[in-house]
């Protein structure tokens, strides 16, 4: 028996990293974020989602790799039950591994 898996593929500067497409539930342009006093660093803001605030988390910061200025099409992707949301530099693509 064999599995297949669909990935979804982003870059941060040039390092591609990707997330099992089954664990995204959507993916947007990443809109302004609101900050919190005292918020972590890891964390960019929190974004607006059908009127619950979604913490939003820089992979970058997440991997340890140097943070590049976000432009205007950076994508946030939001995780399956939108407890919360990756920031990127630029999707990449989807693959899809057999």
């Amino acid at each position: 028996m064999t599995s297949s898996s669909t990935l979804l593929v982003f870059a941060e500067g040039d390092t591609l990293c990707a997330l099992d497409a089954g664990s995204v539930q959507e993916v947007v342009f990443l809109p302004a974020l609101s900050q919190a006093p005292g918020q972590p660093a890891v964390l960019d803001g929190f974004m607006a989602l059908d009127g619950v605030n979604v913490p939003v988390l820089r992979a970058a910061r997440l991997l340890g790799l140097k943070v590049e200025p976000e432009g205007i099409y950076a994508p946030a992707i939001i995780l399956k039950g939108a407890k919360a949301a990756l920031s990127a530099e630029r999707m990449a693509g989807m693959l899809h591994l057999k």
